[in-house]
């Protein structure tokens, strides 16, 4: 009897290593979730090294592609950011991980995350950015819905040609500013901070004050001679414009002193630009597949690994 229980055992033990190494084959050759969306292509390479774990490698593909602004659509910088963020939490940046939330928010300030391939702490975190960032998000939230309002008119209404106008598709992003940028001269930093006007004040103030204190001890040092002593006949003269160069590298000292003051004063470690992408059909055309995603998670003991797909 014992021999017959092995001989039936060995080929169920060999069946279920052909099953389980053909479920993994499987998963392996399934494509990321949304690989098959239009317009996805510059992001699927972060989205598989995400995918299997690779947190690093995906943050730096993403920094790559936002840095050289290679990703122009709503969904790619959309897809981006998730990665980025989810990438850097994964890896217990949590800071990281907010700024990334915030650009994010800043493109789509109603985006959810997927409870059933994320934690919950990455959804709590996301809804605390969210909270946080509630009196920015507003003036997006209003002009995605004017831009839903003109995509629902309908082509043939009065004044129309058939199809309703492209539209600008206006974004907008969250730039972080570090502090040390409040040191700058000749306004440099009032100018990071968007106050071009006073940024211009303070360069023309500060260089004519540079300029003032370089010609005037250049008028010192030509009225002394080799020896290192002046002339009684020039001795006014130098005293005068050595005066005057103390004044001139005051003024210079001051207004840096001012322009930093000023630049601290009005500094904001993040704050929201808009910048236009262009062009994009009122009314769009949206593909609807199958997908099929494979998600490897974080959990307390582990990882968790699974799929998950839309029909």
């Amino acid at each position: 009897m014992s021999l017959v229980r092995t001989a039936i055992a060995a080929p169920a033990a060999v069946l279920l290593r052909l099953a389980a190494s053909l479920l993994f084959l499987a998963l392996a050759s399934l494509p990321s979730g949304r690989a098959q969306a239009a317009g996805t292509d510059l992001v699927r390479p972060a989205r598989d090294r995400f995918d299997f774990g690779r947190y690093e490698d995906a943050i730096r593909i993403v920094d790559s592609l936002t840095s050289q602004k290679l990703l122009t659509s709503g969904d790619d910088l959309t897809e981006a950011w998730r990665i980025h963020a989810l990438s850097n939490l994964y890896l217990g940046r949590r800071d990281a991980a907010v700024l990334s939330f915030q650009q994010l928010l800043s493109i789509d300030p109603d985006f959810q995350l997927d409870p059933l391939l994320v934690p919950p702490a990455a959804i709590e975190l996301l809804e605390k950015t969210r909270t946080e960032m509630r009196d920015f998000l507003e003036p997006i939230r209003a002009r995605r819905r004017a831009i839903a309002a003109q995509e629902e008119q309908q082509p043939g209404a009065p004044g129309s040609t058939g199809a309703c106008p492209p539209q600008q598709l206006v974004l907008q992003r969250v730039e972080n500013t570090p502090f040390i940028v409040n040191f700058l001269p000749l306004g440099a930093a009032q100018i990071a901070q968007g106050r071009s006007r006073v940024g211009v004040i303070f360069a023309v103030g500060q260089s004519l004050a540079v300029a003032g204190t370089i010609y005037t001890w250049t008028q010192v040092e030509a009225r002394i001679e080799s020896d290192g002593r002046v002339k009684p006949a020039n001795l006014s003269a130098a005293r005068g414009w050595r005066t005057a160069n103390w004044v001139f590298f005051g003024a210079a000292l001051a207004l840096y002193t001012g322009g930093v003051i000023d630049a601290v004063v009005h500094y904001e470690e993040s704050r929201l630009t808009g910048f236009e992408l262009g062009e994009v059909p009122a009314e769009r055309e949206r593909q609807s597949a199958a997908t099929q995603t494979l998600f490897v998670a974080p959990v307390e003991g582990g990882a968790a690994a699974g799929i998950a797909g839309t029909f």
